[in-house]
């Protein structure tokens, strides 16, 4: 499970005066969704650029990482 992802949400919860009332909730939440992440990958499935975006960036979103499209050619230095 990422430390990360438990810590904002415990941070979240803290903040609110939820965190003992919260902190099972977040707990099993992010088991069963770093266990189902587990368990995605895990199968053979034919993963593609397009299909991660919609997973991870629906409606539109992109990732930080999505590669700029370029209005010029790119350098072809065999000729």
């Amino acid at each position: 499970m990422s430390s990360a992802s438990i810590a904002s949400d415990v941070w979240h919860a803290l903040k609110q005066q939820l965190l003992w009332s919260s902190f099972p909730a977040i707990f099993w939440y992010r088991l069963a969704q770093f266990w189902g992440t587990y368990q995605g990958y895990r199968r053979a499935l034919d993963w593609n650029w397009d299909l991660r975006q919609t997973f991870y960036y629906p409606h539109g979103l992109q990732s930080l990482d999505t590669p700029a499209t370029r209005k010029v050619q790119r350098i072809q230095y065999k000729e």
